[in-house]
């Protein structure tokens, strides 16, 4: 055969090193004689004790059997003790008790050579195999203050079979306990439920205390009842009716309490399920319910998630919406549906809410809402105001996807409702949050004013702007009822007129009480109508200034607080028993029941403005100057005259009413004549004088003067000091010139 180039060439180089490796063994690696390994999981304990730590097994391989020592030492300040955990063991006790030969047979012996160490030597073997012998590391003694790992060294001399080596033997911990999530759900309203894990790190890890560990849950869920506790590991003992268990639970609202009733010699592992409830769905929030672990042990981690509230897979659609109108019962919105995306979308016990808002109220809806197997049943209103309905979902693990019809629903209106769309939104466990326009809300009426003219305080037979009053549609004024206009307190109707200027809508009585205004509806009408109204009024001296409304209402146009027998209430929720506190629907307790309705405070469909309160005449005058003897004075400067001249009489000087009225910057409609009494009105300050009396009244309290009134020559005469002074005005005298001057 013949060789190639190249394959002679890999020949020699073969017996090259063939013949270089004769000359210059090759170092191969060493294998240890023994090997030493811990037995067990790492046991974690406290420091300042005695605690069994873990064992240690050193591996003898049958080749490497032979005679040697080996030193064992535990960490500086530690020690090895007899079984009644203070006694030094010595090495014979070390030998008896804590050295075992699993594997094999030796002779050996054992010394100690100080509180924390020992010498095993090995001297001869009895049986030729591997050999194992384990050291018992028990009843050791772990100093005060170490942390930390504990490491049990192994030191052999020269020539020995045994080897240099380290184990852990264990670990000093402040003591920690674990908590760990087994099991959770995802669940509705009617709760779900939790398997938790409790680990000790070390004995005595769970604090002895009635808040050991404390699960704390988020708004709206509570802990229910635990169940399925076991001891898994450790010597606690668990009785659920015995008073002297070593532990307990103990459930608060939301939060749940673990009661350790003794401290643990053995690190302890607990398992339990507790039970998980929704309080009040309306605070319980969707998604991953996180519990916060809190309590006086020292516990890992802060947070855990114990399950998830809810679930999102359906949609909403809904039908063209209709019109609904503020004030009113019985208003039906549109048809709408929820529909499941996938079958089992809407899951057993998970609830659907029908939320409105705060100006609407629900007035009726279905007990139950089917699509074959799948069923929402009305299960409660909320709050007990009116505004959620709550159902619950019932269905059937092999339903299909449901199309859950919501027909022939009617809401109630507040009479402040806003014009524009009304929404619901959908909400609750079964599914996202979602929205849907029903309808569209008007007023009943609309209700305008042509002009807002000025009203002079303390007149009477005053025009006010002439009131509009239209329909939104036909027979929207209620038959047999009235309408309602309310002046504001202080303003009286004095005359008015009301027609019906379009449609046919017929009119019944008509009378006005002081300030308010009633108009019976003797018929309601076919077609939308429109009514005017025309009117004077009287605006007292007490209406103070500013524009002047009126509040347009009454059960003709607002049906929401008719608590009557037969009523609007009545017809839409039926009659309220006796001895019952809430007005129902399908049999459930809706909204809280009051005698002045479902919006007490909110009695008119609008306010308009017809008319404003001027600034009385005389207002703003700086200074009166009055000559005693003269018909003529000046205000401002501005010289005037009087049919009277001033006098002075008793060291006083008098002065007629009009004029000590125009000194003072009151008009003359806040002058009040009444048999001899004067009555002054100026801003908050009511001042009243009688004919002969020195007696002064200012805002009904007595005060006294040195000088009457008078009359003379049929005029009344007053005591300008007196008057002025209780209306807080300067008064001032220039005996040269004889003037008195007033500055209000």
């Amino acid at each position: 055969m013949k060789i190639s180039r190249a394959r002679k060439k890999s020949i020699a180089l073969i017996v090259t090193l063939a013949f270089l490796m004769t000359l210059f063994p090759l170092a191969l690696p060493a294998f240890a004689a023994t090997s030493y390994s811990r037995v067990g999981s790492l046991i974690t304990v406290d420091d300042g004790d005695v605690y069994d730590l873990n064992a240690v097994n050193i591996k003898i391989d049958e080749e490497d059997i032979g005679k040697g020592s080996v030193i064992v030492r535990l960490p500086s300040g530690f020690e090895i003790r007899e079984g009644d955990k203070t006694t030094v063991a010595n090495g014979a006790y070390i030998k008896e008790n804590y050295i075992e030969v699993v594997k094999g047979q030796i002779d050996y012996d054992v010394k100690d050579l100080d509180k924390n160490e020992f010498k095993l030597t090995l001297n001869d073997v009895k049986d030729i195999g591997d050999v194992t012998i384990r050291i018992n590391f028990n009843n050791i003694y772990v100093d005060k203050g170490f942390d930390g790992d504990i490491v049990a060294k192994f030191r052999a001399p020269a020539g020995s079979i045994f080897d240099d080596g380290e184990v852990v033997i264990g670990r000093v911990s402040g003591g920690k306990v674990t908590v760990e999530v087994l099991d959770d759900e995802t669940f509705g309203d009617s709760g779900g439920k939790v398997t938790l894990w409790i680990e000790e790190d070390r004995p005595g890890a769970l604090e002895k205390d009635k808040e050991s560990i404390k699960f704390v849950l988020p708004d709206g869920f509570e802990w229910g009842t635990v169940s399925d506790v076991y001891v898994i590991s450790g010597d606690f003992k668990y009785f659920e009716t015995v008073s002297k268990t070593d532990f307990e639970f103990v459930p608060e609202e939301d939060e749940l309490h673990l009661k350790v009733n003794r401290s643990s010699k053995e690190a302890a592992w607990i398992k339990f399920t507790a039970k998980i409830e929704v309080a009040d769905e309306r605070d319980a929030e969707k998604g991953e319910v996180v519990a916060k672990v809190r309590g006086k042990s020292d516990v890992t981690p802060s947070e855990i998630v114990v399950g998830v509230y809810g679930d999102y897979a359906v949609k909403v659609t809904a039908d063209d919406p209709t019109t609904v109108y503020a004030g009113k019962v019985q208003q039906e919105i549109a048809d709408f549906t929820l529909e499941e995306e996938i079958d089992g979308s809407l899951v057993k016990g998970r609830s659907i809410t029908l939320t409105l808002p705060d100006w609407a109220k629900w007035g009726s809806l279905k007990d139950t809402v089917r699509d074959g197997d799948v069923v929402l049943r009305l299960d409660s209103f909320p709050g007990r105001d009116g505004t959620v309905a709550k159902y619950i979902v019932e269905t059937s693990e092999d339903a299909s996807a449901a199309e859950l019809e919501f027909k022939d629903m009617e809401i109630v209106l507040s009479p402040d409702a806003p014009e524009g769309d009304l929404e619901i939104e959908i909400g609750g466990t079964a599914t996202k949050e979602m929205t849907v326009k029903v309808a569209e809300v008007k007023k009943p009426v609309q209700v305008t004013v042509d002009t807002t003219p000025t009203l002079v305080i303390g007149k009477a037979d005053q025009a006010i702007g002439k009131i509009t009053i239209t329909e939104a549609e036909a027979e929207i004024l209620n038959k047999g009822k009235y309408i309602v206009l309310e002046l504001p307190k202080d303003v009286d109707w004095d005359d008015y007129d009301v027609e019906v200027t379009e449609g046919d809508l017929e009119l019944g009585d008509i009378d006005a009480d002081e300030n308010v205004l009633e108009i019976e509806i003797d018929d309601d009408s076919n077609d939308p109508s429109t009514i005017v109204i025309t009117g004077t009024v009287t605006a007292y001296r007490t209406v103070p200034e500013g524009k002047v409304e009126v509040s347009v209402g009454g059960e003709a146009i607002i049906e929401v607080n008719d608590t009557s027998p037969d009523g609007y209430l009545e017809e839409q929720y039926g009659k309220v028993k006796d001895g019952e506190d809430h007005w129902k629907i399908e049999g459930k307790k809706a909204i809280k029941y009051d005698r002045d309705g479902l919006w007490e405070d909110e009695n008119s469909i609008a306010d308009v403005i017809v008319a404003n309160v001027g600034t009385p005449a005389g207002v703003g005058i700086s200074k009166a100057v009055f000559t005693i003897g003269s018909t003529t004075y000046t205000i401002d400067g501005v010289e005037q005259t009087m049919d009277v001249a001033p006098y002075i009489k008793d060291s006083r000087t008098y002065l007629p009413v009009r004029y000590v009225g125009k000194a003072l910057g009151i008009s003359d409609q806040n002058i009040l004549w009444s048999n001899k009494t004067a009555t002054f009105i100026k801003g908050d300050r009511v001042v009243q004088v009688t004919i002969g009396s020195k007696t002064m009244l200012v805002n009904g309290a007595k005060v006294e003067m040195d000088v009457a009134p008078e009359i003379v020559n049929g005029r009344t005469m007053l005591p300008i000091r007196w008057v002025g002074v209780a209306f807080g005005a300067n008064l001032s005298w220039d005996n040269e010139t004889k003037t008195v001057t007033i500055e209000p």
